[in-house]
């Protein structure tokens, strides 16, 4: 009897071992957890490789870049521009040979327009020019209006604009990829403006004065060439060299005289892109 009693617990614990075996274990707050091996379930949220991003794509000038404007055939940079430096006069008329070497101010911006390889672009500029050149003392006269004057001074200011092509180096956007670079252009246009010129009277019959001044309109077109070098920061471009200009002036300012005068203009410039 106590031998039948023993046989038939143990295949009662059998059976309930063997019912428990097919569930998923538990964990301690009751619910089911998966099984090793097996299927996620539906609620389950895989978790995902980290996404591989490329370098150069959060590089400060790749940022930069995707930012700027861009035309039909590439990106377009905008710069402001300085020159400064002696505009030496020449040519036959009065002013020509009887001035002396002065300085040259302009200031102004510039587009450029690159093309697809951002090697090369177009410019247009538009600039605001002074001039200044003082007269020889001992400069012979020449007669205007019947007196006898020597030119003490010459200032000019104007409005220019023109048109040119430029060159890099290396292939640069708008704000450069990091590298510094070397670049060259040349470009023509005109100038329009006023001057005034200031004249010691050396002999007035008529009135006896010593001194006037007049003022006038000029006209102008003017051809340059630069090279120089940029230098790329975070979000813009430094850029810096050397401009010859050449330009030709023509008025009417001083009747009876020849008051057109050529410029020879050497010029350090200077400047930023953004």
């Amino acid at each position: 009897m106590r031998l039948r009693s023993l046989a038939l617990a143990s295949l009662l614990g059998w059976v309930c071992g063997s019912a428990s075996w097919g569930q998923p274990p538990t964990t301690a707050a009751g619910q089911a957890s998966i099984p090793l091996g097996g299927p996620p379930s539906s609620g389950m949220q895989l978790l995902q490789p980290p996404e591989l991003v490329d370098p150069q794509m959060t590089s400060p000038s790749m940022q930069d870049t995707t930012a700027v404007p861009t035309g039909r055939n590439g990106p377009i940079g905008h710069e402001i521009y300085f020159f400064t430096g002696p505009t030496i006069p020449a040519g036959a008329g009065v002013l020509g040979q009887y001035l002396n070497t002065g300085w040259l101010v302009e200031g102004g911006g510039r587009s450029l327009f690159f093309n697809p390889a951002q090697d090369r672009a177009l410019t247009l500029r538009f600039g605001i020019t002074f001039q200044e050149n003082q007269g020889h003392d001992a400069a012979p006269t020449y007669s205007l209006f019947g007196m006898a004057v020597r030119t003490r001074s010459l200032y000019r200011y104007s409005g220019v604009a023109a048109l040119g092509r430029e060159w890099f180096r290396h292939g640069e956007g708008p704000w450069g990829e990091g590298r510094n670079t070397l670049r060259f252009g040349f470009d023509f246009g005109a100038r329009w403006g006023g001057q005034r010129i200031n004249l010691d009277i050396v002999d007035d019959p008529v009135s006896n004065t010593e001194y006037r001044h007049y003022h006038d309109i000029f006209g102008g077109a003017v051809v340059g060439a630069h090279g120089g070098f940029d230098i790329p920061f975070r979000s813009w471009v430094w850029n810096a060299g050397f401009r010859v200009e050449y330009g030709y002036n023509w008025s009417n300012m001083l009747r009876g005289q020849n008051s057109n005068i050529h410029d020879i203009n050497l010029l350090l410039m200077t400047g930023f892109r953004y």
